[in-house]
């Protein structure tokens, strides 16, 4: 034909040709001629699909909006909050423990406590005994009122045997302080005690309250009890009856002793009157109470 190369001549398959039928069929059915690049960029593409859908645990072709709950991000949640809190168990065993170790301060510091007021006492009764002393040395005579014949006490309770109750202890601190110019008339101060705080009653020190002025007053708040060889037979009836020897002999060997009546403000253990605690022990009984003794 006219204008038409023979290399790209076209050749028409005749009606009824095999080859015709085949082409035909394809297009009714909708194939598209296989074209090698387009199906690289589907089969490319059906792969990202696929690994995105795999991944983030949806299927192919599902909607994005659609998937099953993020429960791992849940429970690490759970875990975060429950790491800051405590439960009812771990919170009763902290009490208990915070508890226990406030009831082994409190034991520990009452204990600390106890000691230290009973070496005050045990330093007061020293004290005391070397001011009668002192006394003796520089008068020749013990600081008790003229015409005593027996040994004399100066305190509350009961007396000594072989001891008369001069009176409280004021009338013994007066001489020894200096303040009494009858029985200390060159006004040596052979002790003097600091001023007791002013509590009911007054503690640890020569008592400013009403009642107990010029009395000197033991850390529980009795007056110490002081009783002195004023017959000078070189004896003093002891004035506990321990017979298993825990309070020293008797009588004792010493020209004046003091002591104190302890937490109970009673002569050995046992029960107490208000203001005062009860204690272990038994009365008129040194051992197991908490007197302190200026011959022990």
């Amino acid at each position: 034909m006219t204008g038409i190369s023979p290399r790209s001549s076209c050749h028409f398959l005749p009606v009824g040709h095999p080859r015709r039928r085949v082409a035909s069929a394809k297009a009714e059915l909708g194939v598209r001629p296989r074209d090698h690049k387009t199906t690289r960029q589907h089969d490319r593409s059906f792969r990202l699909v696929e690994t995105s859908s795999s991944e983030s645990g949806q299927l192919p072709d599902s909607p994005a909006s659609v998937g099953p709950p993020n429960n791992r991000q849940r429970i690490t949640d759970n875990r975060a909050k429950g790491a800051s809190a405590f439960t009812l168990i771990e919170l009763i065993v902290v009490i208990l423990i915070i508890m226990t170790l406030a009831a082994l301060v409190m034991t520990a510091a009452s204990g600390v406590l106890d000691h230290a007021k009973k070496t005050q006492a045990k330093n007061d009764v020293t004290q005391i005994v070397t001011a009668v002393n002192a006394f003796y040395s520089e008068y020749g005579k013990y600081p008790v009122p003229a015409g005593t014949t027996t040994d004399a006490f100066f305190g509350t309770g009961t007396a000594p045997a072989g001891c008369t109750t001069v009176g409280n202890n004021n009338l013994l601190f007066d001489a020894l302080r200096g303040l009494d110019p009858t029985t200390n008339p060159r006004a040596i101060v052979f002790l003097s005690p600091k001023t007791a705080k002013n509590t009911t009653p007054p503690k640890g020190g020569i008592s400013q309250s009403t009642g107990t002025v010029g009395q000197y007053m033991d850390v529980w708040g009795s007056q110490y009890a002081i009783a002195i060889d004023s017959d000078y037979n070189n004896q003093i009836s002891n004035p506990y009856s321990d017979s298993d020897g825990s309070a020293g002999t008797s009588p004792l060997r010493f020209g004046v002793i003091a002591y104190s009546y302890g937490k109970n403000g009673a002569r050995g253990g046992g029960a107490a009157s208000s203001p005062f605690a009860a204690e272990n022990g038994s009365a008129g009984i040194f051992k197991g109470s908490s007197d302190i003794l200026s011959w022990q």
